[in-house]
């Protein structure tokens, strides 16, 4: 895909601070260690590692185009550098303009919880396809779309793995996707850009909480509530005492 139309399609906003944006972009790539001639490669920062520090890694292994937060490879003179304020949520909308915005040709629903997320998602299988709907499903234990399956290594995706899925998902015939929105998942934009047409609370209790998941109980349930900012209708257990603060700012 030509960059200015990929850059124009996501709706990102932008500063080209080097190079052109009149290139072909062959893939995106987040891994330095997967680059290839001609991909795009992002430069995001973790809570563990930063890959602006691996620039120069994927610049050997033939990208020239860099998503940025800051100035990098500044001896080199043949990228092209496009710089935002968030990576991580750039890299994800411009993933769902590389593979043509499936989401948007879907309908979407959205699960979140700590408990009872993959039980929900395989009940509303169910009834969806007793109403004669095509549905796939993706979560903790994979995807799948009627005879096919898929391997996924995160109960969420990454934001260009899961674009790639759906895009997958629609060629077969989907109509509507049913999948599991963890909290590190929402925390590290992976379903960025996505407008679910239903979003849905199961309860919330202590979890994910230290190493490289969440500081507290707070920010597990913040993230938790970033979901219900991009739905158009919310379901909601009330039995549960947080299902309040799910839409309190929504």
């Amino acid at each position: 895909m030509l960059l200015t139309t990929l850059l124009d399609e996501s709706g990102i906003n932008y500063e080209l601070i080097r190079g052109s944006a009149a290139i072909e972009v062959a893939d995106l790539e987040y891994d330095s260690r997967k680059v290839k001639a001609g991909v795009l490669f992002a430069c995001m920062r973790g809570k563990t590692s930063d890959s602006h520090d691996y620039a120069m890694q994927a610049y050997n292994s033939g990208a020239r185009v860099f998503l940025v937060e800051k100035e990098i490879l500044t001896d080199k003179n043949d990228i092209t550098l496009i710089k935002v304020d968030d990576s991580r949520k750039s890299f994800a909308r411009l993933s769902a303009a590389f593979f043509g915005n499936p989401a948007k040709k879907l309908k979407m629903i959205g699960l979140t919880g700590t408990k009872g997320k993959s039980t929900t998602s395989y009940m509303i299988e169910a009834i969806f396809k007793n109403a004669g709907k095509r549905i796939g499903v993706i979560g903790t234990i994979g995807a799948v779309f009627e005879d096919k399956k898929w391997n996924t290594k995160l109960t969420t995706p990454d934001s260009y793995d899961l674009h790639k899925l759906l895009s997958e998902m629609l060629e077969c015939g989907c109509e509507y996707v049913v999948m599991e929105v963890s909290s590190v998942g929402l925390m590290m934009s992976r379903v960025e850009g996505i407008n679910f047409d239903y979003a849905v609370y199961t309860n919330l209790s202590p979890d994910h909480i230290g190493g490289v998941e969440h500081e507290s109980f707070d920010e597990y349930r913040y993230c938790k509530t970033l979901l219900f900012g991009q739905c158009d209708k919310a379901i909601l257990n009330r039995d549960d005492e947080n299902w309040q603060v799910m839409i309190e700012e929504h």
